[in-house]
């Protein structure tokens, strides 16, 4: 699974790169290196399997992550609340 770890955004204020690094869920343990991609690559992963966040300085893991598609059609992604999570993306550190 991958975890996002921050964030970075457009002049319009829109996620549009992410740090993430691979996680393995089963030991709790960062795979790898983290990697700094363009957001298209989360909307891509969401696509074939989850895509969670972390909040490393709280311990946790936050939110799952849903695609979205703006006004624009330009795809974008944004925190699921439905698995009960109430965090932003937003919320995460800046790169």
């Amino acid at each position: 699974m991958w975890l996002i770890q921050k964030i970075g955004l457009n002049e319009a204020g829109e996620i549009d790169r992410v740090q993430w690094q691979r996680a393995d869920t089963s030991r709790n343990a960062w795979v790898g290196a983290p990697e700094i991609v363009p957001v298209i690559d989360v909307v891509d992963a969401v696509l074939i399997s989850k895509v969670g966040s972390s909040f490393a300085s709280e311990g946790g893991q936050g939110p799952y992550v849903r695609t979205t598609v703006g006004a624009n059609g330009v795809e974008g992604i944004e925190a699921d609340p439905s698995d009960g999570n109430t965090r932003s993306l937003l919320d995460l550190p800046r790169l």
